[in-house]
């Protein structure tokens, strides 16, 4: 729904959702916007403007809130 957070509308999402799980299975691992492009098949820039539009932040970002979150 609508109320939903934007990483759960995500995940729905063929490229941004793959992403999403890498960061939230192992949100440890030394992840960089391109290691996770390369991992989802897309460019950098792609990975970073569609993650963006869909979560409502960057990936770097998201996955710093994450590794709050699990801490």
């Amino acid at each position: 729904g609508a109320d939903a957070p934007g990483w759960y509308r995500a995940m729905g999402d063929p490229v941004v959702g793959a992403a999403l799980r890498l960061l939230r299975h192992d949100p440890a691992h030394p992840w960089t916007v391109a290691s996770l492009a390369a991992r989802a098949g897309v460019s950098r820039a792609g990975l970073a403007r569609r993650f963006t539009e869909l979560v409502g932040e960057p990936p770097m970002a998201y996955l710093t809130g994450w590794r709050l979150d699990v801490a």
